[in-house]
């Protein structure tokens, strides 16, 4: 059917080339395939360790929210929604705009302070 050229060469199997019989070819296959695997866990062993490192730097730069960023947090929601129901009621949508634009701006100069 389909025929592939080789350069007028037929290819042959490795044992009739007279490269190795075919009892060494399965000896270093064994050994190769040892090695294989020892440099793999190796691989494996440093990959995880760096994830862990990574994974311990992130813990580190992380922090807690502190119980001055819970009173900021508390009192923004707390002033905010009375000043929205006042300012909807008495300067309609651009009054409750107004007062959460003022609120994100002094939340966020706070937390750039920190």
């Amino acid at each position: 059917m389909n025929e592939v050229s080789y350069g007028g060469h037929s290819p042959t199997p490795e044992g009739e080339r007279g490269m190795q019989p075919p009892a060494e070819h399965a000896a270093i296959s064994g050994s190769s395939q040892e090695l294989a695997q020892q440099i793999l866990m190796g691989m494996q062993h440093d990959i995880e360790a760096q994830i862990d490192w990574r994974l311990q730097q992130r813990q580190g730069k992380s922090r807690g929210i502190d119980q001055n960023e819970i009173g900021v947090i508390l009192g923004s929601m707390g002033i905010g929604v009375p000043l929205t129901a006042i300012a909807g009621a008495s300067a309609g949508f651009a009054g409750m705009l107004v007062i959460w634009v003022s609120l994100v701006v002094i939340n966020v100069a706070w937390a750039r302070r920190r």
